[in-house]
């Protein structure tokens, strides 16, 4: 973070000065650009397999980069989870962003080791918090709640998550103790 919000080191936070970090790809025959969507190191491993010819499996979350280095990429809304685990301290924080093509580009971050929610423009440079504004924040924590709850995956999150958010999200209905049939 070299000083940023008074931090001085790396660690698993979800600033977006610390998922700001372009890739940079060359590849033969195909020329250098900006590409201007928001992609994932989820995507490289479907890349490679595409360039070696090999089809990727359904179950990789990520999608090749090839159409955005060709200048070919028709990526609509991106939706993805960002999260991050035990580093030098127990810190568990996820996030998921909204991205609307030439529009906005919103993080909501939740984290269970804090009783704050984090939600950035990520269209500004210096991002301050927005969790203030209710609307946003509430359609936010909507995104993130229907993100964790379809995906076994995220049941780590989605325990917390649906009680520190309780009032925001639909009420369940069924087994609301997660309990599966064996």
């Amino acid at each position: 973070m070299n000083g940023r919000r008074a931090l001085g080191d790396k660690g698993v936070y979800l600033f977006p000065d610390v998922l700001r970090v372009p890739p940079a790809i060359k590849m033969p025959g195909v020329k250098p650009h900006t590409v201007e969507v928001p992609v994932s190191h989820l995507d490289l491993a479907p890349m490679l397999l595409e360039v070696a010819g090999v089809e990727a499996l359904e179950r990789l979350d990520g999608r090749s980069l090839m159409p955005c280095l060709r200048g070919t990429a028709t990526r609509g809304d991106c939706e993805l989870l960002i999260d991050c685990g035990w580093h030098v301290g127990v810190n568990f924080p996820c996030a998921i962003q909204r991205w609307v093509p030439g529009g906005a580009h919103h993080l909501y971050i939740y984290n269970l080791s804090s009783t704050v929610d984090e939600l950035y423009d990520l269209n500004t440079v210096d991002a301050e918090n927005l969790a203030g504004d209710r609307a946003l924040h509430k359609e936010m924590v909507a995104g993130m709640g229907a993100f964790l709850a379809r995906d076994p995956r995220w049941i780590g999150y989605w325990h917390s998550f649906r009680i520190d958010h309780y009032f925001d999200l639909p009420k369940p209905t069924g087994d609301v103790q997660m309990l599966r049939p064996v």
